[in-house]
């Protein structure tokens, strides 16, 4: 089953529908939005307002309704970068301190070397890797021509592989 038929049998009061497209796409979402942010709690939040917003949204889609979650996402990422830049003040709750400061582990992971690409470069390649999109839905997404892309995932390629490599770390 499609997901657009998914969809229309969710609008239809079948709510299972969305419970099987969300078993679908959440893994992959989630790891979208954790590899553009890097904090597994901020990710959590922002994944949610996603979801949330796809629902409220979900009846409007014409088609394609991956790359409309994916859109959403992609809003939703630049909106918590714009809040973090103007946020001054650091909350008393636990979410907002696990945003903020983060732990050895994740400093030391792969997300904090992913971090160090260019945000279009790191966003090609997460579409391209865990949500599976081809060249020609990245240029479409990032409203580029497929060779700009193409060029985007070569030289995020080129500098994981640096960053990785024994040599890149000395």
């Amino acid at each position: 089953m499609t997901e657009q038929q998914l969809i229309n049998l969710y609008l239809s009061g079948q709510s299972s529908a969305f419970d099987t497209l969300y078993k679908r796409h959440k893994d992959n979402l989630y790891r979208y939005i954790l590899g553009m942010i890097g904090h597994q709690h901020c990710a959590e939040d922002v994944a949610a307002k996603v979801w949330c917003k796809f629902l409220d949204k979900c009846g409007l889609i014409e088609s394609n309704p991956i790359a409309y979650l994916y859109a959403i996402a992609r809003n939703q990422i630049a909106e918590y970068f714009r809040t973090q830049r103007f946020s001054s003040s650091f909350e008393e709750d636990d979410i907002a301190h696990s945003c903020i400061i983060e732990t050895k582990a994740e400093s030391d992971g792969i997300l904090s070397k992913l971090n160090k690409l260019p945000f279009e470069q790191r966003e090609a390649l997460l579409l391209k890797h865990l949500a599976g999109y081809s060249l020609d839905e990245i240029a479409r997404y990032q409203n580029i021509n497929r060779e700009s892309a193409k060029t985007r995932l070569r030289y995020a390629m080129s500098k994981i592989r640096h960053i990785l490599s024994p040599v890149g770390n000395l």
